[in-house]
């Protein structure tokens, strides 16, 4: 019944006026979103991601809540991967997601972005969640520390970087798992960035302790 529903709202989601004075049904898909919410999957995102280019603001904002609502339901690195490399995102939806969302939202459509298969995708995420510094981007610049492309590796490593300052310290206590996980990262030696930042951390709460 769940995967009728879902196949359902996405044809009515791509459904066009079949006449010349016929209105677009949004109504009907306003509601197909609200059910993929309450029925749907990660794996739906990929059907909804043509939808944040939609010329109708409605059907683009919502498509744009019901992509993320569905994407808070990962909860692993696994799950991250599987469910997000092969979304149709290319380099030149970045920027019209930049130009057409809220903050917020761009930036975590720049986390999905960030898992993309096309490195392109992936560096170009990574640098404009490094621009926007804002500490919910870190866990997904940090993933990338263990990129397979150089340029991708680099670009979190400067954007990593850029967050060690005093005033992200309880942002970067909250990402030590995913800190220390950089270690298990076998393509890449990152045992440099690891000690780089825990020696950051630790002269910072050793000195707000003496003071």
């Amino acid at each position: 019944m769940e995967y009728t529903d879902i196949n359902s709202c996405i044809q009515i989601l791509h459904e066009k006026p079949k006449w010349f004075f016929q209105k677009e049904n949004i109504a009907d898909k306003l509601k197909c979103f609200d059910t993929i919410q309450k029925v749907g999957t990660p794996s739906t995102i990929y059907s909804l991601i043509p939808f944040l280019r939609n010329e109708n603001i409605l059907i683009q904002n919502k498509a744009a809540e019901t992509i993320l609502f569905l994407f808070r339901k990962l909860k692993s690195l696994n799950e991250y991967a599987d469910s997000l490399k092969h979304l149709p995102i290319e380099k030149s939806d970045l920027d019209f997601y930049r130009t057409d969302f809220d903050e917020e939202t761009y930036l975590q459509l720049l986390g999905i972005a960030s898992f993309n298969s096309n490195g392109y995708v992936r560096e170009k995420a990574v640098k404009e969640l490094a621009r926007l510094k804002n500490a919910d981007g870190l866990l997904f610049i940090l993933l990338r520390l263990g990129d397979w492309v150089t340029a991708v590796r680099k670009a979190a490593t400067e954007g990593t970087l850029s967050f060690l300052e005093s005033n992200y310290i309880d942002d970067l206590l909250k990402q030590l798992p995913t800190i220390d996980w950089i270690l298990k990262v076998g393509r890449v030696d990152l045992s440099e960035i690891h000690d780089r930042i825990i020696q950051f951390i630790f002269c910072l709460l050793y000195t707000s302790r003496r003071g």
